[in-house]
């Protein structure tokens, strides 16, 4: 296992560190039939900005999946893994300036309803101090890459409407700071203003 993490890598199919990603999340998605949190079962709270209820992964299990054998492996210490559960309310927009994100949907197979909130998705341009953003639905399966100041956001108008798992590299978390910048969506419901 390289002595790096894998941050600042892109959604290029290619790239063998989101294979190896997405293998990992493939993973732990089969060990979750039931619709709870599974091995997602560290310190669960609500964050503002986000709109869902976040879980992250039990040391442990992350340390196992984390060392599959593969030379692109990450490095259980540099990345953090949790659990996405969205909450009924209105859009929850934000950013992270460091975080990368690779996000796998889960439905009923992992004992979830089928998914019916939708993801939102903009990248500012340089120099603009405001971004547009659109409305995804994500069939379960579906793998979402995030790469870092990119607006997203999650909208359910049920609580578990849109259910995730997902890696961060490096870890939005860091102790009790996180790597969340809180936007607001405009009342056009499709706008977001960016600090300048």
């Amino acid at each position: 296992m390289p002595p790096w993490g894998c941050a600042h890598r892109g959604s290029d199919p290619s790239d063998p560190v989101q294979f190896v990603k997405k293998m990992i999340l493939s993973h732990l998605a089969r060990m979750i039939r039931d619709g709870t949190n599974g091995p997602f079962t560290v310190d669960s709270r609500q964050l503002g900005g986000v709109g869902a209820r976040i879980s992250w992964l039990d040391p442990e299990v992350k340390r196992r999946v984390c060392n599959t054998g593969f030379y692109f492996g990450p490095d259980p210490n540099a990345v953090e893994i949790m659990m996405m559960r969205g909450m009924a309310g209105p859009p929850a927009i934000h950013r992270h300036h460091r975080g990368d994100s690779m996000l796998l949907v889960l439905g009923p197979e992992q004992g979830f309803p089928e998914p019916t909130g939708v993801t939102l998705m903009g990248t500012p341009r340089v120099g603009e101090g405001s971004v547009e953003i659109t409305p995804h639905r994500n069939p379960p399966g579906t793998f979402i890459y995030v790469s870092p100041g990119t607006v997203h956001g999650f909208f359910s108008e049920v609580d578990d409407g849109l259910v995730a798992i997902g890696i961060q590299d490096p870890p939005i978390r860091v102790g009790d700071e996180f790597d969340i910048e809180d936007l607001t969506l405009e009342a056009d419901g499709k706008t977001v203003l960016l600090a300048t």
